[in-house]
């Protein structure tokens, strides 16, 4: 009963006018209903849509689109839900909708400008998180001066009383650009009609129903993404899981454990997507896979192999995959996209043609209802008999009305007809032939190259080409593709002028062609064959015979003057040839240049020995899908995120290892991945907040050096959110507590430790040494800048700590800076522990002293590191003896013991230890019993010693060389007498009264097991620093948000200050907080974490 009522319900949805009737009708009946649900990095689902919501939604974009009805709006959104919501927006509006992506950072203008161009695009659309970079970019042209922008994600509700815009089907939905040409693109126009008649046959011929689930992740603007897994679940009224195409790019599995994970029926893409699965998961990866719900795997886009769909029938059988679920499919944007499908109760079918008996392909099944498909012979407009290939013809419901501002291309090739026919037929351009009812696709008529999935006009190869280096001819080139290892591969001959014959060099021109074709066309050319000046085969009319080059090159019948060939090639071979074997990477090794070499090599299937240390990486021509894998190795590898605008400058290998090794040696505050894994995307993103934009605006390369800084909007996204969770403004500091916007807060979120800065004895005497000696003494250390006051607090410091003199600093990050700059130089290594300090590592760099890091208190990496770096330099390990992150203490005697058995000076940053470690507060050293066991100690004042401030202890020789050789010591004023007195005073009620630090303790050990009782994970750590354990950014910054509107303030950790997904909140407390201000604060954690908790680690 119950079936009967979906399945009626079910037609009398689909029997509505349009796609937008269909979608109120889901919304009326069935609104709570999942509509889409999509996962930022492939993995964690970052935003849901029932179809009520996808209504509402779409309805409030569609009401400010009104006075725009039936002129074009472009619409620039990355993979998401906004770009759903935003595309049924404009057909409620009567918009017609233009799908691109937004360009890449680094990518030129020139084909997102001709298609707005050529569609006369009177509106853009985007994100509020791309609001900005778009307009830039688009103020660089001046056709677009006039053109409206508009971020749609903001707009949640339609003003009371908006009634969509009538739609009726001969009405244009949207121009889909078909990929390829960067001259003069071509927007084929699709009705509503032709939307619901592509509809229609895809669901009979995948046999879609309400049960089915949908799983995709190519783009929402490719016509495989928005009609296959965008406007065909909404039809049907299935979910769709979608991802972006970079998450299933950096790791294919994503896309296969999507599939087991939500039990999806449908999911599939281009023939590459599965030879990518073959080759890139290993038997591991297999592991727990169930692909048992999978009974369509669509293969389209690009050719279909055999051999292909063999290989993944074997690999993924045990995880249940089915070789029937394979089912080829044939497409293309002029005819909204499905033309034909197999049966999918069996595999596909395979037969060779008659006419190419070497070639064994793959039948695309079959045309479905009203839709007609017919073997044309293209001179004679005859059709051909069965067997025989020929041009494939179509017509049906489906086929658009034609190119938008284009009336001859649409003449050309929607108007054909068969001799003594009327019925006019779309020709496609692809060759195939039909054998018992089945279509085999072949070739191309044209010369449209695919690699990947996406086309590309060899017009415009050649041309980029040419304009590559003044010694090729203009209008002399040929580029095509042959097949290596089952992979198309892009090869390109070309004429060289006369003048340059003489003196040629061959590897500059074929560097500088294949960095200026993977620069404007995201193409690897393989192969590069130069020949002599008017020998390339042409028509009587002058045109290039890009076959007949195919051919004469494959037969090495050039007039071959030079040539670039990646790998070796078999010419003898008619139909396709195969490079050498990809060599195995070594092991890694200390030199980086050698591990990067052999990546790149396997990632090319190069011989090693082709990729040289001073070749520019652009020049190898690096593919986008090639680029992933690379960047994806590296950042596994070595731990770090590298931007990917890095893979597209004009570096070398060289170079490339280098920026490596630079962002290696970053501090984990601005590079940190956890377990060698690519960093996943948050709900934070979602949401529009970039957190990546600062790292990749710092290595973007550009013009004028304040370009970084125009373009950063992190925090305009942050404070748009109402999330920004730094730079807050406190009205006054209490100590224990704090105003803050008019309200007193429970401060947990203060490294004053000793609750000192709010003690009467040091702000008087704060206050009278500004009266005494005023607010500065206006002078460095090294002239004006010492007193009296100074040596004395030196001193007693010193004693305090245990070593036999000290030097005090203006800050302490100063400190480290003049020690270390004072130390270090291009001749020694410092060893850091990976959570160290920032200003550690930028002493080091200042330095220029080699920096190795080892892993977070990991002794047997430390000795690893010291093994390895002591025999060859002057060493010094420095670590902190409290982390500020964590709250972690680090193991000194072993680490003592290492250095003493290799030779190394140690190092201690005590700066949140003094105050806090030690009976008597005096640090690390105390704490272990190993009062001057350093032999350089150092910290700052502003912490437990409520000033600012910074100082090193050491030996009274060693202060001296620093007090004559940091840098930061001669060339900064000295520290205020204010600052001075402040620190003074604080360190004298820390020797008179050490009971404070024993509070401290019984303090941080009643929050902590406070927190433990609520339910919430914390640091281990017995220090006051505890951490509370959130996980997602986004979740994180609102629960440190909901705090602070509570009434307690304490800090986010969110990426990349720790590693995504691994975001915390940071307390700390205080000597001088009482039991009551802990309770309070506690019931607030308690009250507050209900909503969170459930996120919680």
């Amino acid at each position: 009963m119950i079936y009967c009522f979906m399945t009626f319900l079910q037609h009398s949805i689909q029997a509505q006018a349009s796609l937008l009737d269909i979608l109120n009708e889901r919304a009326r009946s069935q609104p709570n209903a999942q509509a889409y649900v999509f996962l930022e990095n492939g993995e964690t689902e970052s935003g849901h849509l029932t179809y009520q919501e996808l209504a509402t939604q779409a309805k409030a974009i569609a009401s400010h689109l009104t006075p725009w009805r039936g002129e074009r709006a472009l619409l620039l959104y990355p993979s998401g839900l906004a770009f759903i919501t935003a595309f049924l927006g404009c057909l409620y509006a009567g918009v017609i909708a233009v799908p691109v992506y937004p360009p890449k950072r680094n990518q030129k203008l020139s084909r997102l400008l001709a298609i707005a161009d050529n569609a006369q695009a009177e509106l853009a659309l985007t994100t509020e998180a791309l609001l900005g970079d778009i307009q830039q970019r688009f103020a660089q042209a001046e056709q677009f001066q006039d053109l409206t922008f508009l971020a749609t994600d903001t707009l949640k509700q339609a003003p009371q009383g908006f009634k969509p815009q009538t739609i009726q089907g001969d009405d244009l939905a949207f121009l889909q650009y078909t990929s390829g040409s960067t001259g003069t693109p071509k927007g084929v126009m699709v009705s509503h009609r032709n939307i619901l008649h592509n509809q229609r046959l895809i669901q009979t011929a995948f046999g879609h129903s309400e049960k089915s689930i949908g799983v995709g992740w190519l783009p929402l603007f490719h016509d495989m993404g928005l009609i296959g897994h965008v406007l065909q679940p909404l039809y049907v009224g299935f979910p769709s899981i979608l991802m972006p195409p970079v998450a299933f790019l950096t790791n294919p599995r994503r896309w296969l454990q999507a599939i087991a994970k939500y039990r999806a029926t449908t999911s599939g893409g281009p023939n590459f997507a599965y030879d990518l699965c073959v080759d890139r998961l290993t038997d591991s990866d297999l592991a727990d896979l169930d692909l048992s719900s999978w009974n369509l795997a669509y293969s389209g886009a690009e050719p279909v192999r055999a051999a292909t769909l063999e290989k993944f029938n074997q690999k993924f059988a045990p995880c249940g995959f089915r070789p029937e679920a394979f089912y080829p499919c044939y497409g293309m944007a002029e005819a909204t996209l499905f033309i034909t499908g197999g049966d999918k109760q069996q595999a596909p079918i395979t037969t060779s043609s008659s006419e190419e008996s070497d070639n064994l392909f793959v039948s695309c099944g079959q045309p479905y209802h009203d839709t007609q498909v017919a073997i044309v012979d293209p001179e004679s407009f005859a059709p051909c008999p069965e067997g025989t290939t020929g041009e494939v013809w179509v017509r049906g419901d489906s086929v658009a009305r034609g190119y938008w501002n284009a009336p001859i291309a649409t003449q050309e090739t929607f108007t054909a007809t068969l001799n003594h026919h009327q019925k006019s037929f779309l020709r496609t351009g692809d060759l195939g032939f039909i054998a018992a009812g089945e279509l085999f696709i072949t070739g191309r008529l044209k010369d449209l190259i695919i690699v990947r999935g996406k086309n590309h006009y060899p017009h415009d190869i050649e041309l980029t080409a040419q304009q590559s280096h003044p010694a090729l001819r203009e209008n002399c080139g040929a580029a095509f593709t042959v097949e290596i290892d089952g992979t198309e591969r892009l090869m390109l001959v070309q004429e060289v002028k006369r003048t340059f014959l003489r003196n040629l060099d061959v590897e500059a021109i074929a560097q500088k062609i294949r960095q200026t074709i993977a620069a404007n066309h995201e193409l690897q050319t393989y192969g590069i064959i130069l020949i002599k000046t008017g020998s390339i085969p042409k028509t009587s009319s002058g045109k290039i015979q890009r076959h007949r080059c195919r051919q004469a090159f494959l037969a090495d019948e050039l007039m071959v003057v030079g040539r670039s060939v990646l790998g070796e090639v078999d010419h003898a071979s008619a139909q396709s040839f195969n490079p050498p074997q990809k060599q195995q990477p070594s092991q890694p090794t200390t030199d980086l240049i050698k591990p990067l070499r052999e990546q790149l090599a396997q990632a090319l299937s190069l011989p090693l020995d082709t990729i040289q240390d001073d070749q520019p990486i652009a020049a190898l021509g690096l593919d986008s899908v090639q680029v992933v894998e690379i960047k994806h190795y590296i950042e596994q590898k070595f731990d770090l995120i590298v931007p990917l605008e890095k893979f597209f400058e004009d570096l070398t290998v060289a170079q490339l290892a280098q920026d490596i090794l630079t962002l290696a040696n970053l501090p984990q505050e601005s590079q940190h991945h956890q377990n060698g894994h690519l960093p996943q995307a948050t709900q934070l993103e979602a949401e529009g907040i970039d957190l990546d934009q600062r790292l990749r605006l710092a290595y973007k390369p550009s013009r004028n050096v304040l370009d970084k800084a125009r373009e950063f909007n992190l925090p305009d996204q942050l404070r748009a959110n109402d999330l920004l969770p730094y730079f807050r403004a406190l009205e006054r500091n209490e100590g224990a507590t704090c105003i803050f916007e008019g309200r007193q807060l429970i401060m947990l979120g203060s490294n004053n430790y000793l609750g000192l800065t709010a003690d009467v004895r040091v702000r008087e005497a704060t206050a009278k040494a500004a009266l005494e000696e005023g607010p500065s003494l206006t002078g460095s250390r090294l002239l004006n800048g010492s007193t009296r006051q100074h040596r004395e607090f030196e001193r007693k410091l010193a004693a305090f700590v245990g070593h036999e003199d000290a030097l005090v600093f203006t800050t302490g990050y100063q400190a480290n800076l003049g020690f270390i700059s004072a130390l270090m130089n291009e001749n020694t290594t410092m060893i850091l522990d990976s959570e160290a300090h920032a200003c550690i590592y930028d002493g080091a760099f200042m330095s220029r002293c080699r920096v190795v890091q080892y892993q977070h208190n990991d002794l047997q990496d430390l000795e690893q590191k010291l093994i390895q770096v002591t025999p060859e330099s002057a060493t010094m390990v420095t670590i902190d003896g409290l982390y500020s992150m964590t709250g972690d203490i680090a193991p000194l005697p072993e680490i003592r013991q290492l250095c003493d058995r290799h030779g190394a000076t140690l190092a201690v940053d005590d700066a949140h230890a003094l105050g806090v470690l030690g009976k008597t507060g005096r640090g690390t050293e105390e704490h272990f019993g190993m009062i001057d066991s350093s032999d350089i100690l150092c910290g700052t004042f502003s912490k437990s010693l409520a000033s600012i401030g910074g100082w090193v202890a050491a030996e009274a020789k060693v202060i001296d060389w620093i007090r004559f050789n940091g840098r930061s010591m001669l060339f900064s004023a000295s520290i205020p007498p204010t600052s001075l007195a402040a620190a003074a005073t604080a360190l004298d009620i820390l020797i008179a009264e050490p009971w404070r630090v024993q509070k401290l303790h019984e303090n941080a050990q009643y929050w902590q097991r406070g927190l433990q009782s609520l339910g919430f994970t914390v640091g281990t750590a017995q220090t006051p620093i505890i951490t509370v354990h959130i996980g997602d950014d986004f979740k994180c910054m609102q629960f440190c948000k909901a705090l602070l509107e509570a009434g307690v303030y304490v800090n986010a950790a969110v990426y990349p200050a720790v590693p995504r997904n691994k975001a915390a909140l940071r307390t700390s407390v205080m000597a001088t907080h009482t039991q009551e201000h802990l309770d309070k604060a506690l019931a607030i954690f308690a009250e507050v974490g209900q909503q969170f908790l459930a996120g919680a680690e």
